[in-house]
């Protein structure tokens, strides 16, 4: 289904959850709620910044420009899932005082909107412990440039430690400490493969 994630960008977001045990985790821009049930089961709490229903940004109009059923908030259903329906432009991130292991910025795309998110993030993060997640830093035809560019001018002197994936469409802040964990694949001789369970919810 069109609007959501790929697999590889759902497994990255659990692999940094499992490796690193990641507490707590906040997304900005939710749909169904698909990334948000990947971590549920390995983090204390999700957070979740989305616009409301009446936004003109909200996915159901998505959805009802492309003909499609809209399924918003469908996977938004566990008790540690926390959302807060707000444009995160104008969100008090202060209003979440815990510490957050592991952010994913998938909300409005443009530059402006990958900008404001960034800075919001970069406000509130810790750069020694944080892990920061940006979807859509490729698209179709290459490296989205507006959505490098914004992040970019967001992270400042902390641009130096974020890296771009060669197999899914996201984009990284990686703490210094655990740079060496990721291993570009070819200084490795080791074959990763992916094991897959599908199970469908009526």
């Amino acid at each position: 289904m069109g609007g959501g994630s790929r697999l590889l960008d759902y497994g990255l977001l659990r692999g940094i959850a499992a490796k690193y045990q990641v507490e707590t985790y906040l997304e900005i821009g939710t749909y169904i709620g698909d990334s948000l049930t990947v971590v549920s089961d390995l983090v204390k709490t999700c957070y979740s910044v989305s616009v409301p229903k009446d936004h003109p940004a909200h996915m159901k109009n998505w959805c009802h420009s492309r003909h499609m059923n809209d399924y918003s908030n469908q996977l938004v259903v566990k008790s540690n899932m926390i959302q807060y329906q707000e444009d995160s432009k104008q969100f008090d991130f202060g209003k979440i005082k815990e510490h957050i292991g592991l952010y994913f910025i998938d909300g409005d795309h443009s530059y402006e909107g990958v900008l404001i998110d960034s800075l919001h993030v970069f406000e509130h993060f810790d750069p020694e412990n944080s892990f920061i997640v940006w979807h859509d830093c490729r698209n179709a035809r290459g490296i989205d440039e507006n959505v490098i560019t914004a992040i970019k001018e967001a992270a400042a002197e902390f641009f130096d430690n974020f890296y771009i994936f060669d197999n899914c469409m996201c984009g990284i802040y990686i703490p210094d400490r655990f740079i060496k964990d990721f291993v570009r694949a070819e200084t490795t001789d080791k074959l990763i493969t992916y094991k897959i369970d599908l199970s469908i919810n009526a």
